[in-house]
C-alpha cells in the first residue's frame, strides 16, 4: 500500500488535528492544532512544519510507536537515534525535550527506542513527494526497519 493511502487513513482515526480527514486536509491547515478535552488549540502556524510532520507521523506509523505521551517520547528517541532531523533546528530541540522527558518517565523505554534506531534511519533527509508515492514494505527495507 503507498504511503499516501495509508497517511489518509492514519489522519482520519487517530485525530492528529481537529477537522483534518486525510492527509490533503491535514496539509493545508493553516495551524496545528490539538484537542485538549474537546477544544481545538492553536500550537502553531502549520507552514514552516508541515514536510516535518507529515515525515514524523510516517515514522510512526513505520515503528509502530503510538501518539500517547509515551509513544512520543519513543518516537523522538527513534528518531534521533536513526539520524536526527537533518536541517530542522526546531525539531532538533523538540526531539531533545522530548526525549528529556521520556528519560524521566519511560526510561528503559526510551532508551530501548534510541538503541532501536541506532541501526536503522529515518525519513528527514528524503523529499515528501518521494516519501508518499512509495510503497510502505518499501520505505521498511530502505530505512533498515525489518533487519
Amino acid at each position: 500500500m503507498k504511503v499516501r493511502a495509508m497517511l489518509d487513513d492514519y489522519i482520519a482515526h487517530h485525530d492528529l488535528c481537529p477537522g483534518a480527514t486525510n492527509f490533503d486536509v491535514w496539509q493545508n491547515k493553516k495551524w496545528f492544532e490539538v484537542n485538549v478535552d474537546g477544544t481545538p488549540w492553536r500550537m502553531f502556524p502549520m507552514f514552516p512544519v508541515r514536510s516535518f510532520l507529515m515525515k514524523h507521523d510516517v515514522h510512526h506509523m513505520l515503528t509502530g510507536y503510538d501518539t500517547s505521551t509515551e509513544g512520543e517520547a519513543e518516537i523522538a528517541a527513534w528518531e534521533l537515534g536513526s539520524g536526527g532531523c537533518a536541517a530542522h533546528v526546531f525539531f532538533w530541540v523538540d526531539r531533545i525535550i522530548s526525549v528529556l522527558i521520556g528519560l524521566l518517565w519511560f526510561r528503559e523505554k526510551t532508551l530501548a527506542a534510541f538503541r532501536r534506531g541506532r541501526g536503522q534511519k529515518n525519513l528527514f533527509s528524503e523529499r515528501v513527494e518521494d516519501i508518499l508515492e512509495c510503497d510502505l514494505s518499501e520505505l521498511r527495507i530502505r530505512l533498515r526497519l525489518d533487519d
